[in-house]
């Protein structure tokens, strides 16, 4: 095996396995009820506390890797993975399950950052084709989510809930072991120095952008079927359909971009511009959600899952080639201060979904959408 193959097999499984990871929980969201005889709002807990667990440990993780290198990270974040999810299947309180909480958190930001460095060397596209390897790279982190909940649904049809979760423990491991038989992945930064990071005006400016467009997916991920449902009158199965329309067009936007970039019908530098069309995509069609429109809800909601899909991974490519001796540490910077805008809004709008329509909640996703073409124009101008 090349090492350029090699580089591929790592970063796929180490993307596949933290998007799996991430939509892991969420699954078995009514199990871990069960089996701690807790009510849904103490597995939310569980649920924050995964998305904390990860904030700081992004920018841990990529201090790491640009100072230790990213085998290391990864083999440690495979390593705290699988024992998070073996935990989570031996223990049956509430403390026990929040420690294999944190440690998952942990474990997902290491192969997460690890991945991410890793992209713009894993696809062979060379060093001036960030954005799209960067693209190409995130569609293994969507397809280890999209298909988790069928996953773990097939696999507690089939074992018990013990086994099945030992048996996605050992999937964890994956991307450690990979990693250690990848021959040459010495891959480090050149330098660390956070201050350099934290202190560049561009790196906040992704940041900020990240920051409003964190809610704008998670929202839809959380409330979409929800909106269908109360909103529309779907039934529960028209409404998953529309919502699996929505995460496929999520991941088919990703791959378009990546062809786009990689044949050169879109180039590099217009990576801001390409974020801020997509953007006022995103905005048009929430606007339209947001105005009770009977006629369309379905089309609107692919297209939005069509307009967010390449924005995260465009952005995460320019904080890249800004600090490209600082790679990991970049990453962890922007993901930080980004991740910080579902932390504070989404409480905000999960407070205005309840007792109204949904959509009155998710409103204020449009004018956030406005502002991030705003965030956009400032980085391409900046």
């Amino acid at each position: 095996m090349t090492r350029l193959t090699s580089v591929a097999v790592v970063t796929c499984t180490a993307a596949f396995v933290a998007g799996m990871v991430l939509a892991l929980f969420g699954s078995l969201k009514l199990k871990l009820a069960e089996r701690l005889r807790i009510g849904e709002a103490r597995v939310g807990g569980l649920l924050a506390a995964l998305h904390l667990a990860i904030i700081p440990m992004m920018l841990c993780g990529g201090l790491l890797i640009d100072t230790l290198g990213v085998r290391l990270v990864l083999f440690v974040g495979s390593l705290l993975l699988a024992l998070a999810v073996f935990g989570l299947a031996l223990r049956t309180t509430y403390a026990a399950a929040l420690a294999s909480v944190v440690a998952a958190g942990a474990g997902v930001a290491c192969l997460s950052t690890a991945s991410v460095v890793l992209m713009p060397v894993a696809f062979g596209f060379g060093p001036r084709e960030l954005a799209a390897s960067v693209n190409l790279g995130h569609v293994f982190v969507a397809l280890g989510a999209l298909m988790t909940p069928a996953l773990v649904d097939l696999l507690l049809r089939s074992v018990d809930f013990r086994r099945a979760l030992g048996l996605i423990a050992l999937a964890c491991l994956v991307p450690g072991l990979a990693a250690a038989f990848a021959g040459s992945l010495d891959l480090r930064g050149q330098q660390t120095d956070l201050a350099d990071v934290l202190g560049d005006v561009r790196i906040w400016m992704i940041g900020i952008a990240l920051l409003l467009y964190a809610p704008l997916e998670f929202a839809i991920s959380t409330w979409g079927t929800s909106y269908l449902t109360t909103d529309q009158g779907y039934g529960e199965r028209r409404a998953a359909r529309v919502l699996s329309g929505f995460w496929l067009a999520f991941l088919g936007s990703r791959m378009l971009v990546t062809a786009a970039l990689h044949l050169g019908y879109l180039r590099e530098s217009w990576a801001p511009p390409m974020v801020m069309l997509l953007a006022l995509g995103a905005a048009m069609a929430l606007g339209h959600l947001a105005g009770g429109a009977r006629h369309g809800p379905a089309t609107a909601l692919v297209g939005l899952g069509f307009a967010l899909g390449p924005i995260f991974p465009t952005l995460v490519a320019l904080a890249l080639e800004h600090f490209p001796d600082m790679r990991g540490t970049a990453y962890g910077a922007v993901y930080a201060v980004g991740s910080l805008g579902s932390l504070i809004l989404m409480p905000v709008i999960g407070f205005a979904v309840r007792g109204r329509k949904v959509m009155r909640g998710l409103g204020l996703l449009a004018p956030m959408a406005m502002l991030l073409v705003v965030a956009a124009l400032a980085i391409w101008l900046g």
